[in-house]
C-alpha cells in the first residue's frame, strides 16, 4: 500500500523519524504482523522510553504473541509511566485473568 511504502522510505532516510515509528508500528500491530511490530515498538522506546502508550502497545504485542508474562510486564510499565493508562490497566487485568 502507498502509505506503508512512503513510511518504511521515511524510515529508511530516518530511524529516528518518531510520527514516522509511531505510524508503522501501529499499522503492523492493526495488520496482525506482530513480530513486525515488535520490532518498531523496540526501536521506539528506545527514543522514548517513557512512552506509556508504546509500552501499553507492547503489552498487546506480547499477549498475541502467546507471552503473557512480557504482556504482564510490559502492562505494569505502562502503568508506571501513566497510572492513568485506562487501556493498560484493562490490559494487565485481562493478562491476569487468563494467567488464573
Amino acid at each position: 500500500d502507498g502509505g506503508e511504502a512512503m513510511y518504511r522510505r521515511t524510515l529508511e532516510l530516518d530511524p529516528r523519524d518518531v510520527n514516522a515509528t509511531v505510524t508503522w508500528l501501529d499499522a503492523a500491530h492493526k495488520r496482525n504482523r506482530p513480530e513486525e511490530a515488535e520490532f518498531h515498538f523496540l526501536r521506539h522506546l528506545e527514543l522514548k522510553p517513557t512512552d506509556s502508550n508504546a509500552h501499553c502497545n507492547m503489552g498487546h504485542v506480547r499477549k498475541a504473541q502467546g507471552d503473557t508474562s512480557g504482556a504482564a510486564n510490559a502492562f505494569r510499565t505502562a502503568l508506571r509511566y501513566d497510572a492513568e493508562n485506562t487501556e493498560a490497566r484493562e490490559g494487565l487485568a485481562a493478562v491476569e485473568q487468563d494467567s488464573n
